[in-house]
């Protein structure tokens, strides 16, 4: 990363595919959908409604999400799965679980806050 702009760190072999919110779609229709057009699902994703996550073979993962996108019927997006943006989000959400808890309990002796801020920055 430099400190001009945000480098992805894409992960090797694993797209995310997010299907239209009007289908409701599970997990087993995720499956032999993805199975039907010559992919594995690995998972749902942890991040996002509809979205899940499938393997492809390492170097072809824009060919995949091609594929998926030309079932536009079915598919909203399909991209490339940026493991590096996924931890930026879950430290961002671990530090605002303790800015929470902070808040709930803020009329501590200063000594012990600034150790908690001090906490709350190193999940930065």
């Amino acid at each position: 990363m430099t400190k001009d702009r945000y480098l992805p760190s894409y992960s090797p072999g694993e797209i995310l595919v997010c299907f239209k919110r009007n289908l409701n779609v599970g997990q087993e229709f995720a499956q032999v959908f993805g199975e039907g057009i010559g992919y594995t699902l690995v998972s749902v994703w942890e991040i996002g409604d509809d979205v899940f996550v499938y393997r492809t073979e390492a170097g072809k993962e824009e060919k995949a999400c091609s594929d998926f996108k030309e079932q536009g019927q079915f598919v909203d997006w399909a991209g490339r799965r940026d493991a590096g943006l996924e931890k930026r989000w879950e430290s961002l959400d671990d530090a605002i679980a303790a800015l929470e808890e902070l808040r709930d309990d803020c009329e501590i002796p200063e000594r012990e806050y600034g150790r908690r801020i001090d906490e709350i920055k190193k999940k930065l």
